[in-house]
């Protein structure tokens, strides 16, 4: 107890004199009722509670922050919760557990994973743009090679870098650059058909709608 309380009870005892007669016996019941008041007025010596209200605001910082898992916070605020107030100084050693307890839960907090859903996404698009067949290898190969460069089983804490894999595959997709059509048949057949027209063996009129064609 606190020594200006134990010193007011010290004083109550003090107060006490013996020897009284029955007929100051109400002098003596006083001297009783003064001591169990005192006692009553003792004031506990608290331990100090510094060390766990300190590891409460910085358990409460961290989790505020939105970047541990729930779990892991759910180990935290446990330990949080488990803080019994007023212990006497007596139980110091007890107070200061339970300051470990939450600092060790702190430590363990464990990140959030990384969000990969935008970069599934890029890669379907990517994907589907591959299957169509009418790009050409040079900028196919460019988007694959986008594609291959994300990397999984990143946290949170790194998500703007995931977030860049999703910004380089479309940036790949939107250079993709369509393949020249084939004109080899094309090509044969003009060749074939002014062999024709240059014989000489077809009417004007027949000739025509050929050159036409090929004009075209």
């Amino acid at each position: 107890y606190t020594d200006d309380s134990v010193a007011n009870l010290q004083k109550a005892i003090n107060a006490v004199v013996r020897g009284y007669k029955v007929t100051r016996q109400s002098e003596v019941d006083g001297f009783a009722q003064a001591i169990i008041e005192a006692t009553g007025k003792l004031e506990i010596i608290y331990a100090d509670y510094t060390d766990v209200d300190d590891a409460i605001d910085y358990a409460y910082s961290e989790i505020e922050s939105g970047l541990y898992t729930d779990e892991s916070v759910a180990d935290v605020l446990e330990a949080i919760d488990a803080v019994e107030r007023n212990y006497p100084y007596t139980r110091q050693d007890e107070v200061d557990e339970f300051a470990f307890a939450i600092d060790d839960a702190v430590s363990m907090l464990k990140y959030k994973p990384a969000d990969y859903t935008q970069v599934d996404e890029a890669i379907a698009r990517a994907n589907a743009e591959i299957e169509k067949g009418i790009y050409t290898d040079e900028s196919v190969a460019l988007l694959e090679r986008a594609l291959n460069k994300v990397v999984r089983g990143y946290n949170i804490l790194k998500q703007s870098t995931v977030d860049g894999y999703v910004i380089s595959i479309d940036v790949a997709i939107r250079n993709l650059k369509i393949k020249e059509a084939d004109y080899t048949a094309l090509e044969n057949a003009v060749t074939e058909a002014n062999q024709k027209i240059k014989s000489g063996y077809y009417t004007d009129d027949s000739v025509a709608p050929l050159q036409e064609a090929i004009n075209a």
